[in-house]
């Protein structure tokens, strides 16, 4: 969301922009800067047995306030812009007072079913006059949804190809013990079911073992406190990769990272448009991925990496190894992945598509 607003204060954007976020975070200040006004919703307080009963009695009654007493939702604007399906339900004031409303959608079956409820978005989608998604696969599971409104398809986008000095490449592969002829697999997110860091791990222990090419794999990204986290590092302390699958954390600079990549990795079992393989292309790393788990392969195509059966962890080392053999192959599908980036999925193509449906 913050790309884009920077994008529409820079083209001069003739309407005032309000923002109303979910809840508060390290960005928020820096939203500031780019809005007019800015609110946070409140956020539900503990409370005692005898107000739960109450407002459980309201809900029960159909009388329960459904929307908090701010200033946003008592105020009619002319356009109202829902930034994920998380947000979707907060249209239905705006919708009651007139607002032109859409809703851009970054997610996909499992995180719908899994963040709202299959029932209640598709309640809620009546309250938007028509959607964007983010890729051509969003777009396809709004449509299989039931979703009747019109859905218009415009990808999401990274504002700057990322630039980094050989030095700086030599000097993050040092502070990682990576030797310098090595081949680096990368990958990133926070470390998850959904992220496939499990499958990650499983290519990485299948290809450590391979005396004849020197594979490292660095993973970038959130060790979040949960139990699905904590099995994929009882995994991780376990396999014998002989020292070469780095879990490097949350990174304020990643650029320095990715540049250290070979290939990217995207291990994700849902995924609707990772922005982290368009930023492994700005630096013309290829990606592989797997097919049927995202919109990533709208990228690839047939030129910019590799597409591999869903969930294949013999077909992924493979193409790997393919990579690994063939460094002509390997530079010609990253710099293919680079020119799309920047020809075909840039920030200005998305932003002015965004740009135009909003003044329709």
């Amino acid at each position: 969301m913050m790309r884009l607003l920077r994008w529409l204060r820079a083209n001069n954007f003739p309407y005032e922009i309000d923002l109303l976020l979910l809840r508060g975070g390290e960005l928020e200040s820096e939203y500031r800067k780019l809005v007019d006004k800015l609110f946070l919703l409140p956020q539900p307080q503990q409370r005692t047995l005898v107000e739960r009963f109450i407002n459980r009695l309201k809900r029960e009654l159909n009388i329960q306030r459904e929307f908090p007493k701010i200033q946003p939702f008592s105020q009619r604007y002319d356009k109202i812009f829902a930034n994920t399906a998380l947000s979707l339900k907060y249209l239905k004031p705006f919708k009651e007072r007139g607002s032109k409303t859409v809703c851009w959608i970054h997610e996909l079956e499992f995180s719908i079913d899994l963040l709202c409820g299959r029932s209640e978005f598709i309640k809620a989608a009546e309250f938007a006059d028509f959607f964007i998604a983010c890729s051509k696969i969003v777009q396809d599971t709004l449509l299989q949804l039931g979703i009747k409104k019109e859905i218009h398809l415009v990808y999401e986008f990274v504002e700057n190809s990322w630039k980094v000095p050989e030095e700086e490449i030599r000097r993050t592969k040092e502070e990682l013990g990576i030797p310098s002829d090595a081949f680096v697999i990368g990958g990133c997110g926070t470390i998850d079911w959904r992220k496939g860091a499990d499958l990650f791990l499983q290519i990485a222990r299948k290809l450590a073992k391979d005396q004849s090419r020197n594979f490292y794999f660095v993973w970038l990204g959130s060790r979040l406190p949960s139990f699905e986290s904590e099995k994929i590092f009882y995994d991780f302390k376990r396999i014998e990769a002989n020292g070469k699958v780095i879990f490097a954390g949350p990174q304020p600079n990643p650029e320095r990272f990715f540049a250290c990549f070979d290939v990217f990795a995207l291990t994700s079992r849902e995924d609707p448009f990772p922005l982290v393989c368009l930023e492994a292309a700005s630096l013309g790393k290829p990606t592989i991925c797997f097919e049927k788990a995202g919109g990533m392969p709208e990228f690839i195509g047939n030129d910019a990496g590799k597409v591999v059966p869903y969930g294949d962890i013999d077909a992924f080392c493979k193409e790997i190894i393919n990579f690994y053999d063939n460094r002509e192959k390997l530079k010609t599908c990253g710099k293919n992945a680079q020119t799309k980036l920047l020809t075909e999925f840039n920030s200005e193509i998305s932003c002015r598509k965004i740009y135009e449906l909003l003044l329709e």
